[in-house]
């Protein structure tokens, strides 16, 4: 199972399924759905139930642990050129979901700032964030391991 492939099932669940704010077991079942939309797209029981393990150990079986929408991100104009537009808009959306914490897009935005390799096209931003979230060659690199994720106790996604 490649990680890119990955972090696409985990975007396609934390975009998805949704928390009901009075609900938990609306967001297991809104999960079950879109586990299973995923099964017919073509993704692996493997890769479904990681995908699913990963979204229930980030965001609780209630959904109740993702981001507040309050907090806001302002990228500035040499942020925004690090990236091709598509890259961009990938950014944002793994931000804006959840699957990338604060911590981890700095992280990104300082490492691929200073690569000095820009733009970065789509496909390259997809595994830099497959990396920073799934892979246990971060702790090589030295970079902290994602709190919200037990998979790195487990040693990574494989």
């Amino acid at each position: 199972m490649s990680e890119e492939r990955l972090l696409e099932a985990v975007a396609f669940l934390a975009e998805k399924a949704r928390p009901a704010k009075d609900s938990g077991k609306e967001y297991e079942k809104e999960l079950s759905f879109w586990s299973a939309q995923l099964g017919k797209m073509g993704f692996s029981d493997r890769e479904v139930g990681t995908a699913l393990s990963w979204i229930l150990e980030r965001f609780g079986s209630g959904g109740e642990r993702r981001v507040s929408s309050a907090s806001v991100r302002i990228f500035s104009e040499a942020e925004m050129a690090l990236f091709t537009p598509d890259a961009f808009a990938a950014l944002v959306r793994h931000y804006a979901l959840g699957i990338l914490i604060p911590d981890r897009l700095e992280l990104l935005l300082e490492k691929v700032g200073w690569a000095g390799k820009v733009p970065v096209d789509r496909k390259n931003l997809e595994w830099l964030v497959s990396i920073l979230i799934f892979s246990p060659a971060e702790r090589i690199m030295g970079y902290p391991i994602d709190p919200a994720s037990k998979l790195q106790e487990a040693g990574g996604v494989h």
